[in-house]
């Protein structure tokens, strides 16, 4: 049976999986490969991997601002006192009402909120146990994983 591909359920892409598999595969078998060389090999405007990227500078620019305004949100934390571990101050819900990143004391204090943020700390943990599921040496973990995701 030949080989297909799929990409990972939420992945926004740009090309089908097929086609950047048999691509990226074909990279691979010439080395290492990094995503530096699959961006230069996507460079071409015939390249089959080349519609996977914004070739926009302007629009790629504000996209990777809008990335790094995510990573501050994602990295902030909080120092209330020197002896304790620092918070993290802002978690990222969706639900119908939000989709933002939101203090972690308002997640903590709204029932709606906190359920979301649990389903996509449960949604992580079981991506983490797909990705990482040959590694035997884990089994108390994917066993752990199991128990809460239920």
């Amino acid at each position: 049976m030949k080989a297909t591909y799929a990409w990972t359920p939420g992945a926004h892409v740009g090309v089908p999986a097929d086609v950047a598999g048999r691509e990226l595969s074909r990279m691979a078998r010439r080395g290492e490969i990094t995503a530096r060389a699959v961006l230069n090999a996507a460079r071409p405007e015939e390249s089959p991997l080349h519609p996977a990227f914004e070739w926009d500078d302007a629009v790629a620019a504000e996209l990777h601002r809008e990335e790094q305004a995510r990573l501050m949100l994602r990295s902030i934390r909080i120092v209330r006192d020197a002896e304790q571990e620092p918070e993290r101050v802002f978690w990222h819900v969706a639900t119908e009402d939000v989709d933002s990143y939101v203090t972690t004391a308002r997640v903590m204090s709204e029932p709606d909120l906190r359920d979301a943020l649990m389903e996509e700390c449960v949604k992580t943990l079981i991506a983490a146990r797909r990705r990482y599921s040959e590694l035997k040496e884990l089994a108390p973990v994917w066993e752990a994983i199991d128990a809460v995701a239920v």
